[in-house]
């Protein structure tokens, strides 16, 4: 069920293809076509409509209206640019796994990424993403998630699994739930709750209302050679995404006792829509 204290802004990706084996949910979310072209403006341009909340804290996001918005979308540029992890476009993937989850989970973010620390210094790499969820039973659920912006499925799945492996560790995860509790903004509707969510909680008791969602995309073959939305692509794109499903479930890194939810995103070329990427983010700092 969404969280309502901030809106939404339209969906753009569709859903093409969900997977479930009981223990790992895969959803395979698509941009389309549009008279023969992949849809690479539109997808830019659905990305960057998330910018700000992908940037600033609940309450700054108050703040926006037609007097500051320019200069808020110039700032959370400069944020997303100056981050170390930029130079690898690390960042695009945090802010497409952000979309994700705010569009088709009715998430909410409870720390503003580009703020948020893991570890004891700078060199130690955090979750991408830290939401919440209602489930069916109107309580919170805790999303921690990983993104991978890749060419290669086979090398985001090992790559993600490396991370996560490391990020579940039991001291290190009690460590993040401790950062974490300190940036969560105290004016967001729902930070009380977030805290107790892990607050004095033996990961017993967390596991049940923890998800790890695995944000992976690639160069995928289907896309590269469809110019629409027909049986045929779908068949491939059916049978290239099982392929990837298939290998995580198999990977003996995969954690056995967190749920996971799969997120795959084919694009035609990771290269050329990262470079898109790139372009629309010195515009917004150029104005």
């Amino acid at each position: 069920m969404p969280l309502t204290s901030l809106p939404t802004p339209p969906a753009f990706l569709t859903v093409r293809v969900e997977l479930d084996d009981g223990d790992v949910h895969a959803t395979t979310l698509c941009a389309g076509f549009e008279r023969g072209a992949w849809r690479q403006a539109d997808f830019v341009g659905y990305l960057f409509s998330y910018l700000l909340e992908f940037a600033f804290k609940w309450s700054v996001l108050g703040q926006i209206n037609s007097a500051t918005a320019s200069r808020m979308i110039e700032e959370a540029a400069r944020k997303v640019y100056a981050t170390p992890n930029f130079s690898k476009r690390g960042e695009f993937g945090e802010l497409l796994l952000h979309a994700a989850l705010r569009n088709h989970f009715g998430s909410e973010s409870a720390v503003a990424k580009i703020f948020y620390k893991s570890g004891d210094n700078d060199t130690v790499k955090g979750f991408d993403c830290v939401h919440v969820v209602e489930n069916e039973d109107a309580e919170l659920e805790l999303w921690l998630g990983e993104a991978k912006f890749y060419a290669r499925a086979a090398d985001a799945v090992r790559d993600a699994l490396i991370s996560l492996a490391s990020l579940i560790e039991t001291e290190r995860l009690k460590r993040e739930f401790a950062i974490v509790r300190g940036h969560v903004d105290d004016n967001w509707p729902y930070a009380a709750q977030f805290r107790a969510l892990t607050e004095g909680k033996s990961l017993d008791e967390v596991f049940p209302i923890l998800c790890l969602p695995i944000l992976l995309t690639y160069d995928s073959p289907a896309v590269g050679a469809a110019a629409a939305i027909t049986p045929e692509y779908q068949k491939a794109l059916a049978a290239e995404v099982t392929t990837v499903f298939e290998r995580l479930k198999a990977d003996p890194r995969l954690p056995r006792e967190i749920h996971v939810h799969l997120i795959l995103v084919p694009l035609k070329s990771k290269e050329t829509f990262l470079d898109a990427l790139h372009e629309r983010l010195l515009s917004y700092q150029a104005r």
